[in-house]
């Protein structure tokens, strides 16, 4: 494998780091002789770590005797194999160095995989008991009066749905048949009904089912106003629509017929 070299220091001493695209290498011999250590042995360790030996890779670097094979591990990798090293083994002179990068190594383990201490709470962040207290009163206050208010709604609603009844009652009661109304106004019964069409209360239209029949329906308008209504009966084994005119039908009629 070719890769491009840098030198870095290490020990006060020239280490070179080789790359691979950008991923950095170094030369497991030089550092180990750097340091005071057999590099057979640690080389033999090395291959015996699963981990390391996965990690391991031999490149060709260009030196004066010619191209060399390099042994080189990946720079992340070097401190799990520091950390196997025998203090015992090394140069007296960086002993104490590699004793104190070793426990160091060990706390930032211990950091990693132990339970993460809780963070402190801010408590500026939340608001004394006192602005609590005094804040649900205030909503409990507001969400009263909104029951309040529905309560009211509700009665408002309930007293107009009892005057429609009363209305509807009434209208029902007090309607008389198109054709009483003819003879009330002594018109005849189409003429009262093209009165009605003409003024948009109600409508000719063929039926969707039925054919050869013409039915009359109450228009939007009509509906408003109330002027009519439909009561459908069955008078002698058939089906009939009659035409119920109201008091407030009786009333715009005599309008419509005196004009």
């Amino acid at each position: 494998m070719n890769a491009k070299n840098k030198i870095v220091k290490f020990n006060q001493q020239e280490i070179p780091v080789y790359f691979v695209g950008d991923k950095p290498f170094v030369a497991m011999k030089s550092i180990c002789e750097n340091i005071g250590l057999q590099w057979e042995a640690q080389l033999k360790r090395i291959k015996r770590n699963h981990v390391l030996n996965l990690g391991m890779s031999i490149m060709d670097i260009p030196t004066n005797g010619g191209i060399q094979e390099i042994v080189c591990l990946p720079f992340g990798m070097l401190n799990g194999w520091l950390m196997g090293v025998d203090a015992n083994k090394v140069k007296p002179e960086i002993k104490d160095t590699l004793v104190k990068y070793q426990l160091e190594c060990y706390d930032v383990l211990y950091q990693h995989f132990m339970p993460k201490p809780r963070k402190p709470i801010d408590l500026s962040v939340y608001v004394s008991k006192e602005s609590y207290e005094a804040q649900a009163l205030k909503f409990h206050r507001v969400f009263r009066q909104y029951d309040d208010m529905i309560d009211d709604l509700r009665d408002q609603v309930s007293g107009m749905e009892r005057k429609c009844r009363r209305y509807d009652f009434k209208m029902q009661v007090s309607a008389i048949t198109i054709d009483e109304v003819a003879l009330k106004f002594n018109v005849p019964v189409l003429h009262i009904k093209h009165l009605f069409v003409q003024e948009g209360v109600l409508e000719e239209r063929n039926p969707y089912v039925e054919i050869n029949k013409k039915v009359i329906t109450l228009t939007k308008r009509g509906q408003k106003l109330e002027l009519v209504f439909i009561k459908t009966e069955v008078i002698n084994g058939d089906v009939q629509d009659i035409i119920m005119v109201t008091e407030d039908g009786l009333s715009y009629l005599s309008g419509m017929i005196d004009k």
